[in-house]
């Protein structure tokens, strides 16, 4: 085995990544990405998949007019897999040259959105004031017209000072043009306020402190970090720019007869739609209906993680906390630390719980490991761990499940290890205390896990003590020493409180690749709000002892309903 851990590939990243792994657990976005692939595909292949250029006049015949789809022509005998128009074109190959300008269109007007809403976003998000102010009023005022109405609106005023002899020349610019200026509004919106969030951390104020000028640390360090939801409104956009397209060019006012989209078709197919040649207008108005819904659909469904995959919705429990209540007698009488708490963990899913000290987080893990310090207990409630109830064991039966099903990552890395010992020693020891394996195979175990969580030259630092390691490599080492016996649970107490920024966020993506590689449940404690928004799949807030809102991260942070967690999303820090 070699000394030497090469860094992941690029490629390797992006198949380790949210958005892949999301991905690959949807089947619908799966098959819809196969789709639009296919029409992306036939679109851009045009020419060599159509049968003719059905706009080339030299390739056309007027006696194959009307021929209905599969059917021989009764002057030509030619047949034409889904017939023919008015001019004899066959609207197979009218359909993959329509689908070319409607396709150009629609991911032209939302890159040209995108940008455009994601300098203006970012120009109010980080500068505030007057810029902020001038930027998001003249959005709420866009935004109280139907886009489709303000797409018109602009078509027609570029239209109007166009020159006569360049219009049919520039429609599909003007089109875009149109489309984009109506389309900007979300995007900048979204970009505004994920950069709210990020200019209040620490690695934004160190990038001001060393100087760094106001564009370098917009387009270098906060754009990096809000890109994923533009991402995301940029896929559903691209579909309701296509039916933009559709819609004005259906009315007359988009794309012009000498560059059909699959508007144009529709609006000539509908001439012929009570005159018996219903398929002019069925075949493009159903590929269009089916097609715009593709293409927007594959990382739309993934918004947000709005849409789970299915198996791990239903996915059974690894943990069931039901109405669990810790008490410690004081000579003043019965004090409840934690009240009536309830929630669940799922296999690779991460649940945050989050609350300011002192409002039961810890206390809580502690229940569910058995490490409460006597005199508290669990005096009411049930805690399930794989469908076995944990809390009514005896001692030795607790010990045997921690560190073996139940792992836990405390916050001081330093203190967590023993430093009369090195980091190899303590693996091996607590895997042949888990596992039974020899002193070879424990050792060579305890190697791989060290790899695992990306700890260069492990053969070598498997020999060294816990000071010779940087706070960010002690604590990856706690991690490794959490994975020593697979366990189905891993409690997370504040893991990345004592560490740098920096070493934060590696930390935190390597306890969300291991729990989804691994399908290990994960409780992550902490106060960060943006912790949890980053990291977690479901979060539980706590205030006093008792649960005060529970859900879906995403919906907790966009609409929360109890006073406590608006006040907590609001005490983020801003400059």
């Amino acid at each position: 085995m070699s000394d030497e851990t090469h860094p992941p590939s690029r490629f390797r990243r992006m198949l380790d990544s949210d958005l892949a792994y999301a991905f690959r657990a949807s089947p619908v976005a799966v098959v819809s990405a196969v789709v639009a692939l296919l029409l992306i595909l036939s679109a851009v292949f045009a020419p060599l998949v159509a049968t003719t250029n059905p706009f080339d006049p030299a390739s056309l015949n007027l006696m194959n007019g009307f021929t209905p789809p599969m059917e021989p022509n009764a002057f030509t005998g030619e047949s034409f897999l889904l017939g023919t128009d008015d001019q004899g074109r066959d609207v197979f190959s009218t359909i993959l040259y329509g689908m070319r300008i409607s396709l150009f269109v629609g991911f032209a007007a939302v890159l040209f959105a995108m940008v455009l809403g994601i300098i203006l976003g970012l120009l109010a998000g980080y500068f505030g004031g007057w810029t902020d102010t001038i930027i998001m009023r003249v959005a709420d005022v866009q935004l109280t017209f139907p886009s489709i109405l303000v797409a018109m609106l602009i078509f027609g005023i570029a239209k109007g000072i166009t020159p006569i002899e360049y219009r049919d020349q520039m429609a599909i610019w003007v089109l875009i043009l149109a489309i984009g200026l109506s389309d900007w509004v979300q995007f900048a919106r979204v970009v505004r306020g994920a950069a709210l969030v990020e200019i209040s951390k620490d690695y934004v104020s160190a990038a001001r402190l060393i100087g760094r000028p106001s564009r370098a640390i917009m387009l270098r360090h906060i754009l990096p970090n809000v890109l994923s939801p533009v991402l995301v409104i940029a896929t559903i956009s691209l579909a309701l720019a296509i039916i933009a397209e559709a819609t004005l060019s259906f009315l007359g006012v988009g794309a012009p007869p000498t560059q059909p989209s699959l508007g144009t078709l529709i609006r000539i197919g509908q001439q012929f739609l009570f005159s018996g040649e219903w398929w002019i207008l069925f075949f493009p108005a159903r590929l269009h209906a089916s097609g715009a819904g593709a293409v927007g659909q594959p990382l739309g469904r993934l918004a947000a993680r709005c849409a789970e995959p299915e198996a791990e919705v239903m996915a059974e429990p690894i943990l069931s906390i039901r109405n669990v209540t810790v008490e410690i007698p004081t000579r003043h009488g019965i004090f409840k630390p934690v009240k009536n708490v309830t929630y669940d963990v799922r296999p690779g899913e991460i649940r945050g719980v989050v609350g300011e000290s002192g409002a039961g987080k810890s206390m809580t893990g502690n229940a569910v490991i058995g490490l409460l310090d006597p005199p508290a207990r669990v005096t009411e409630g049930e805690i399930w761990l794989k469908g076995r109830r944990i809390d009514t064991l005896g001692a030795e039966e607790k010990r045997r499940i921690r560190g073996k099903e139940i792992a836990m990552i405390f916050q001081d890395p330093l203190t967590s290890l023993n430093p009369l010992f090195t980091v190899g020693e303590q693996l091996v020891e607590t895997i042949q205390l888990h596992l039974g394996l020899s002193a070879g195979a424990a050792k060579a175990r305890a190697i791989e896990l060290l790899e695992a969580v990306s700890i260069p030259n492990a053969s070598e630092r498997f020999n060294q003590y816990p000071h010779q390691f940087s706070g960010g490599m002690r604590q990856r080492v706690v991690i490794a020493l959490a994975l020593c016996s697979d366990p189905a649970l891993i409690i997370a107490d504040e893991p990345t409180t004592a560490l740098d920024v920096s070493i934060q966020a590696q930390v935190l993506d390597l306890i969300k690749s291991l729990a989804r590689g691994r399908q290990i449940g994960v409780i992550l404690v902490t106060h960060d709000m943006g912790v949890i928004a980053d990291t977690t799949e479901e979060v539980t807030v706590m205030y006093a002892g008792e649960v005060v809102e529970s859900g879906p991260t995403d919906r907790i942070l966009s609409a929360p309903e109890h006073a406590y967690t608006q006040s907590l999303i609001a005490a983020v820090p801003r400059p």
